[in-house]
């Protein structure tokens, strides 16, 4: 019976990751929400790690590629593999490998200031821009190459 059990884990689990890729964490949390036992879930995750089918390493460096594509910056993309529940070690190997696009930050100032170089109009960009998880010298300097006078003074 327990051999039955562990087999109906291990589907469940190849159910769960034909549909989207989980940390390893994240997919025995979702065991457990469907019902499987602990010792059950954590033999799925152990077996499909061992056969190759999950490995949070190369998940971790596939979001934060995605991720910076999508135009967001080092502290959103740390955050969202948090979300992920990925181990720290994974994030801070995957991370290694983040590059700002300053071309892409500067697009983005760009389209946030929309022309507008008022104070106003600064702070809603560079709250923007820091949303989406860059630091605010990263974002002076977009916006200071997107055409903005910033003053130095006017996103603290």
């Amino acid at each position: 019976m327990e051999e039955n059990s562990r087999e109906r884990a291990l589907q469940m689990a190849a159910n769960v990751l034909e549909y989207r890729q989980r940390s390893a964490r994240a997919l025995y949390d979702r065991l457990l929400e469907k019902g499987c036992a602990g010792e059950d879930a954590a033999y799925a995750v152990a077996r499909l790690i061992e056969l190759g089918y999950l490995n949070d390493g190369e998940y971790a460096r596939l979001l934060v590629r995605e991720l910076s594509g999508r135009g967001y910056g080092a502290g959103r993309i740390r955050m969202a593999l948090r979300e992920k529940k990925l181990e720290p070690a994974d994030i801070d190997a995957a991370m290694e490998s983040y590059v700002l696009n300053e071309d892409k930050l500067t697009a983005l100032a760009k389209a946030k200031l929309k022309g507008q170089t008022d104070r106003k109009s600064l702070k809603r960009a560079a709250d923007a821009l820091f949303r989406k998880g860059y630091s605010w010298e990263e974002i002076r300097a977009a916006l200071s190459r997107a055409g903005a006078d910033d003053g130095g003074d006017e996103m603290e």
